[in-house]
């Protein structure tokens, strides 16, 4: 059976995990269902993104970067945070250089790079209630 696009999954309100079994599945275009729920998630506040990189991923498309940029400052998507677990060092690169750019430009959520999944949860989480409490303090 083919994996057509990545498994996204609402791990609690504002907070998800998306696998990613093949770099195929980096790509934008099938990048449909990450971007419907962060947009539905998205009208309740800020969103954590955890994007889980299987293995036998070891680099990213050129196209996904640009695409990510152009989604952060999106104003219907209020992307927080951005956490990456992966094993390979080629994408933890990538990763940070995504980050570079976005401080950069000014625009952006923070992005770190994880070796387990748990731990970048609970690093979205915390960055995700800070995000939520500034905006709170910001509005009262």
């Amino acid at each position: 059976m083919a994996v057509l696009a990545p498994v996204v999954e609402v791990r609690a309100p504002g907070l998800l995990v998306t696998r990613y079994e093949w770099p195929h599945l980096l790509l934008p275009e099938v990048q449909g269902e990450v971007l419907l729920r962060c947009r539905a998630e998205s009208a309740k506040g800020a969103v954590g993104l955890v994007f889980v990189l299987a293995e036998r991923i070891h680099e990213v498309p050129a196209a996904v970067r640009p695409f990510w940029r152009r989604m952060v400052e999106h104003p219907d998507l209020r992307i927080g945070a951005m956490a990456i677990v992966t094993s390979s060092w080629s994408v933890e690169v990538e990763a940070m250089a995504f980050s570079v750019t976005n401080t950069m430009h000014g625009a952006g959520p923070p992005v770190a790079v994880f070796r387990e999944e748990a731990e970048g949860v609970e690093w979205v989480r915390a960055v995700r209630q800070d995000r939520l409490t500034a905006e709170a303090r910001a509005i009262g």
